[in-house]
């Protein structure tokens, strides 16, 4: 199991990356996001443990290109041999009714979030 963490400040102060590299206990070998830019209250780290030939090559936090999602997981996925065809595939060749039903699935997670943080 890899080490994940979530930095969020109730009081809008900023987290440095300090703040998550303590969380994790970590002082190498983790991946850190923290608040962007403009400096946010939020933070999220990773430290991936090594157990399959893939996990050699995460990279965690993920951001999206243009800075507005970022991701850490500890996941794992089933049936990595059939889906890794599929995975490896060109973008364009993924089915675009499932891109767009996952694009729209990650949407209402963060709607979700930012309405649960306002309230």
């Amino acid at each position: 199991m890899s080490d994940i963490c979530a930095i969020f400040r109730l009081d809008d102060g900023p987290v440095g990356s300090d703040d998550v590299r303590r969380l994790l206990g970590a002082d190498d070998g983790a991946g850190v996001w923290a608040g962007g830019s403009p400096p946010a209250p939020a933070g999220l780290g990773g430290r991936v443990t090594a157990f399959t030939p893939e996990d050699e090559f995460d990279v965690q936090p993920v951001c999206s290109r243009d800075g507005q999602v970022v991701l850490v997981a500890d996941a794992r996925v089933d049936n990595r041999a059939d889906k890794t065809s599929f995975l490896r595939a060109p973008k364009e060749a993924w089915p675009r009714k499932e891109v767009d039903a996952l694009h729209a699935e990650l949407r209402q997670a963060f709607a979700a979030l930012s309405r649960d943080r306002t309230t």
